[in-house]
Formats: C-alpha cells, structure tokens, sequence
C-alpha cells in the first residue's frame, strides 16, 4: 500500500530532517483531507520508531492519540472508512507506547480489553477490527522476541482475511506469516 511504501522509503531514506518531511505532508492536509493528517502521525511513530528515534516516536504517538480522543476525536472519523473503530487503534497506540516502554503485560492487556469491545461491534466491522488487532499482537510477539508467536497471529490475520475475501489484508498477513 502507500502507507507501507511511505514508511518503508522515510524508514530507510537517508533523510537529515525527517520531521521536515512530517511537516511538509501535514501542510497538505486541509478540511477536505483530514484523514492525511492521521496518516502522517502514524507512519511518521512508526518511522521514528524503525529509525530508533525515541523522542520522535513518542511526540508522533501523542500526536496520534490526541487525534483519537478528546478535541482530535473529529479525526477517528477518518480510519473508520476501512471498516476500523477509533477504540481499536487508539489501543494499538497505547500498545505502542507499552512497548515502547518494554511493558509487555500492558501491551497485552490493552489489546484484551480492545477485544472485548471488538465482540460487542457488529459483524460488518468484527473482522477488520479483529484483524488489525491480531497484526498489532503479531507486532508486540516480534518486539519480545516469540517468533511462534508472532507467526500463529500472522496465520489468524491471513486466514480470518481470506474467509472474509479482504484480499489486502489477506496479503498483510501473508507477509506476516513470511516474516516470522
């Protein structure tokens, strides 16, 4: 997708000033594209993070909560169109953050109670719900190392998309599953 293509080439670009590249893109979000803002924030945590810039990683986080609660709520709109609940990503921040901080049981239990509330969502928004959820556990198992782990999540995400016919995440999962 781009955002993976954008966090893969800022991750591995030999840019001097990443957080004029972040600047530049959330200068292209306006009131008809507020959805760029919420893309920028989160692949540029995730850039920050690949490149081992702490500060930056947690300044982007902060950035993508505040987006998901509070006066940034007006933003969750924007993930919903792919089928995502703002609940499940603002705990897929706060699982980044707890990981960030090598709180491992956090991490876990913040993705529990994102569960539960996944079961009390609809059938239409379940699987994408449990899908991103499941791709954020495969993430946590690689950050500790459980490579067995990582990879019976990435099968759940590549199976559960294909039952459903979501080709791209199918192929995330896919990925996954050939990464672990």
């Amino acid at each position: 997708t781009g955002q993976a293509g954008l966090t893969r080439n800022l991750s591995t670009a030999e840019i001097v000033e990443p957080d004029q590249v972040t600047e530049l893109l959330r200068g292209s979000a306006d009131e008809y594209r507020p959805w760029l803002r919420y893309i920028v924030e989160s692949n540029s945590a995730w850039v920050a993070f690949a490149r081992g810039d702490r500060e930056s990683t947690l300044r982007h986080l902060a950035a993508w909560e505040a987006m998901l609660t509070g006066d940034g709520e007006r933003y969750a709109h924007t993930i919903e169109f792919v089928g995502l609940d703002g609940f499940v990503d603002l705990a897929a921040v706060r699982t980044f953050l707890c990981v960030l901080t090598g709180d491992f049981v956090g991490a876990n239990a913040t993705l529990t109670r994102a569960e539960r509330r996944i079961e009390k969502t609809g059938p239409d928004r379940r699987v994408m719900n449990t899908c991103y959820v499941n791709s954020v556990k495969f993430w946590v198992q690689l950050e500790r190392g459980d490579i067995r782990g990582a990879a019976r999540f990435a099968q759940d995400v590549h199976e559960l998309a294909a039952s459903h016919g979501i080709d791209t995440i199918r192929l995330s999962g896919a990925t996954q599953r050939a990464a672990s």
